[in-house]
């Protein structure tokens, strides 16, 4: 029996001293209060030195170091606070903390919208809706124009079958007004613009031409394309000229200088094509010609390489080679182009949208997509310090519009985006944008016609979606409230939803009157703790008023880190030379003591984690890390322990 043994200090106990992961003591033969990194030793808990366990600190006191006051300086109530004041900065944030930018502007942006203006810095408010103007079957163009002092919109459609092949649309009260009907152009139209008051329309034979400012308006012909026909083109008014930019039936490249001829027609084989225009690829296709700053530039793709050309007009007038200063990622196409303030060219891919500096040479530099789409950019206009670039089926699946803010760079080389106006229900491919005079957008979808942004009225709803919410840790948290910040009196119902990867709930609403703001419990809709949380607000219109809707003005989340809790121990333990356990055997030998508080020693320095086994609370092992280790020599306190030794505080910190 062991405890019937005769003791004798000099049997020595083997005690494994690496204090390793998977080292435990085994109690069966001697009796102590606890194992230490398989070590035992017995209590020495008295009012001086006591037995503590504590939950460990958990959250890190915050300094503010922010340039501007705010939720970061908020303290007393525990909560975690995560707020939004302004969304100017756009859709595209898929995290509210900043994952990739600055702090700076994950808090005004957003991940995504429908029906939303997010531009005025401060609230969220409903877009305008859109109407039917006209509606056609094919496809089709729109630009706008002052005639007379009249502000129209000219609306070119393309297909033969149209009866009717150019319309003007007076903008004070849309009246119409047929220009030009399918007796007097028979063919299918491939290219259009308009320089000034002077519309060009290219058709496989010809380039016609109608000048709204003659003194007698009246379609003439001013080319014949008298070679093989043209079968894909483009046609732009850049620098006080017009550049074609074909491929015929024979795949032959050309762009051609065009100037108004009031003559009678030329044949675009007199002429001289610019130098480097009939070596492209075969069958290149046209896609674009736009203008800024020096330069000229001609855009398309081969295959589904896209590509951007420079035309530099030369001291004389002519026109300069055409050189290469775009080649676009491979499977990237050249879909549309726009240049604006003569600096800024938009480009338009199969892939989305990219914006491109003009240097002082004409050079461009472009920078990453600003958002994406695999249905392609074609048309683009601009009002202020907007692109405004149609997207087919790109705003909540229907066609419309994409807002991009040229005055707001974001740090990885794009610019804040949100979508914009749509067409509710059309889905076709928009290549016709124009801005009205007052900055309404007027759009064409292939397929459905003509839709014009109207001038007073809202869509009846908008929604808007945030980024996630995580405090930038994984660790769980407890989603206590949400408070919302809106108008004096509220103009709209707000419904308020939770988004649970990409699907999301409503679960209240604030509905239109109200007049104080709104701040709810969360805890039935998040009944238990998680890492994340993400919500959209929908803006209803009013009731009675079609010019009114709810109006957001920012939100905060308020949430309790929840993880889980490491706790902190302090063991006071007794470390002699020679000791007796609970049973009265005598172990030990001449430096087990200092042996044991050197190995303690080594765990401490090395960050080991060990096992703790409790022998007073049923052995069950803990695993944890010891935070310090400190030794009080004293002489021994009884009969039970002698030789070298004293008492070691040990504070270990629980492994979660």
């Amino acid at each position: 029996m062991a405890d019937s043994r005769p003791p004798d200090i000099s049997e020595r106990v083997i005690i494994d001293l690496s204090g390793r992961i998977s080292t435990y003591y085994d109690p069966t033969t001697y009796k102590y209060d606890v194992a230490i990194g398989g070590m035992p030793f017995i209590y020495a808990i008295t009012d001086n030195t006591p037995y503590r366990r504590q939950t460990a600190e958990f959250r890190t006191q915050r300094v503010d170091q922010l340039r501007d006051p705010g939720e970061q300086s908020l303290s007393g109530s525990g909560y975690w606070i995560r707020s939004q004041s302004s969304f100017h900065l756009g859709a595209g944030s898929t995290y509210q903390e900043p994952i990739v930018g600055t702090l700076e502007e994950a808090r005004f942006r957003f991940s995504s919208s429908i029906g939303i203006n997010p531009w005025t810095p401060g609230q969220i408010s409903l877009l305008r809706r859109t109407f039917l103007q006209e509606a056609f079957t094919g496809d089709s163009r729109v630009f706008n124009t002052v005639i007379g002092g009249v502000e129209y919109l000219i609306l070119v459609k393309y297909a033969s079958t149209e009866s009717i092949r150019v319309l003007r649309i007076r903008v004070s009260d849309y009246a119409e007004t047929t220009i030009i009907d399918n007796t007097a152009i028979t063919e299918d139209i491939i290219a259009v613009t308009m320089g000034g008051s002077d519309l060009m329309m290219v058709t496989p034979t010809k380039v016609w031409r109608y000048s709204f400012e003659a003194t007698s308006p009246a379609l003439h012909q001013d080319y014949a394309i008298n070679t093989a026909n043209a079968t894909h083109g483009t046609i732009g008014y850049v620098k006080n000229r017009y550049i074609l930019g074909f491929h015929d039936t024979a795949n032959n490249t050309f762009v051609y200088e065009l100037n108004k001829n009031t003559g009678s027609s030329i044949n675009l084989s007199t002429l001289t094509p610019v130098n480097g225009s009939t070596t492209l690829p075969t069958a290149y296709t046209f896609r674009a010609v736009t203008e800024a700053g020096a330069a000229i530039y001609v855009g398309g793709f081969s295959g589904e390489q896209g590509t951007v050309y420079k035309i530099t007009v030369a001291s004389d007038g002519s026109l300069n080679t055409m050189t290469s200063v775009i080649t676009l990622p491979s499977g990237e196409e050249v879909t549309g182009l726009f240049g604006y303030l003569g600096t800024y060219v938009a480009v338009g891919t199969n892939r989305g949208l990219r914006i491109a500096i003009a240097n002082e040479v004409g050079d461009l530099s472009y920078g990453p997509l600003i958002f994406e789409t695999n249905l392609g950019i074609y048309k683009m206009s601009a009002y202020s310090r907007f692109i405004i670039a149609g997207v087919d089926s790109g705003v909540g699946g229907y066609s419309g519009v994409y807002r991009v803010d040229l005055s707001q760079p974001l740090t990885n080389g794009a610019y804040a985006y949100s979508t914009d106006v749509y067409a509710d229900g059309a889905t076709g491919k928009v290549e016709g944008v124009a801005n009205l005079g007052d900055g309404r957008i007027a759009f064409c979808v292939n397929g459905d016609g003509l839709f014009i942004e109207h001038a007073t009225e809202l869509v009846e709803s908008g929604e808007i979606t945030t980024g996630i919410i995580r405090y930038e840790t994984l660790e769980n948290k407890a989603w206590k409230r949400l408070k919302l910040r809106t108008e004096g009196t509220l103009q709209g119902d707000i419904d308020i939803f939770r988004v649970v990867n990409g699907v999301d709930s409503a679960f209240r609403t604030v509905t239109e009157g109200s007049i104080i703001d709104y701040d709810y419990d969360l805890s039935s809709v998040f009944e238990d703790v998680g890492v994340e949380a993400q919500f959209k607000f929908r803006l209803n219109r009013n009731d009675t008023d079609a010019t009114l809707g709810a109006v957001i003005y920012g939100y905060s989340v308020k949430a309790l880190p929840t993880p889980a809790r490491a706790r902190v121990i302090q063991i006071p333990v007794f470390c002699f030379d020679s000791e007796r356990d609970r049973l009265k055997n005598l172990m030990g030998y001449q430096g087990y003591g200092l042996g044991r508080l050197q190995a303690l020693e080594q765990m401490e320095a090395l960050g080991e984690t060990i096992i703790i086994q409790d022998f007073t609370a049923d052995g069950e092992p803990i695993e944890a890390v010891i935070e310090q280790v400190s030794f009080t020599r004293t002489t021994p306190p009884n009969g039970n322990f002698s030789g070298w030794g004293g008492i070691i505080q040990i504070i270990a910190r629980t492994i979660v």
